[in-house]
């Protein structure tokens, strides 16, 4: 894993259990829309998450449909993340070495996970496509930017608590 020296700086805090405060160049500030929208990140009231399941064009409509990039999507159930996983999916979130800063998908991603962010009246949404490793983030429902993310912590959140799905790339039982 290559390192940079910003990178290394906010590992740090990871390590004795705080969370990171962000002082990079703005890559990151323009990845997720601003610094409200991190803000929301660092702090929320309420973090959830739900399973993304691609469904027929005849099937569209309805409120548990979402479509992105074209795309629709069933909503499966919500599930409130515990304290800890909360924790760690902020945490890889925050950690600038996840993202590949360099790199285009070309690939048309197929969401499989959304991640909800939650603060005051907020949402801060991160839809992530398992097959090309993209994740898509919004802010009240309008997409403000995406990249390529690689985190196996993050991976295994979503391993622990969607036990009956196929294990995620990179993920074992």
């Amino acid at each position: 894993m290559r390192w940079s020296l910003l990178g290394l700086l906010l590992a740090f805090p990871l390590v004795a259990g705080e969370m990171p405060k962000l002082r990079d160049p703005g890559e990151m500030i323009a990845l997720y829309g601003g610094e409200g929208s991190l803000a929301i990140l660092r702090q929320p009231s309420a973090v959830k998450v739900c399973r993304l399941r691609e469904v027929a064009k005849a099937a569209k409509g309805g409120e548990d449909v979402v479509t992105l990039n074209r795309i629709s999507y069933e909503r499966g159930p919500w599930k409130t993340l515990s304290a800890d996983h909360a924790q760690q999916i902020q945490a890889q979130l925050l950690k600038v070495s996840n993202y590949d800063w360099k790199s285009i998908s070309f690939c048309d991603p197929n969401y499989n996970y959304r991640v909800c962010f939650q603060a005051n009246g907020d949402h801060l949404t991160i839809d992530y496509c398992l097959s090309c490793q993209e994740l898509l983030v919004s802010k009240n429902g309008a997409k403000v930017g995406d990249k390529l993310f690689e985190s196996p912590v993050f991976l295994k959140v979503l391993r622990d608590l969607f036990p009956e799905d196929q294990a995620p790339q990179g993920v074992t039982k």
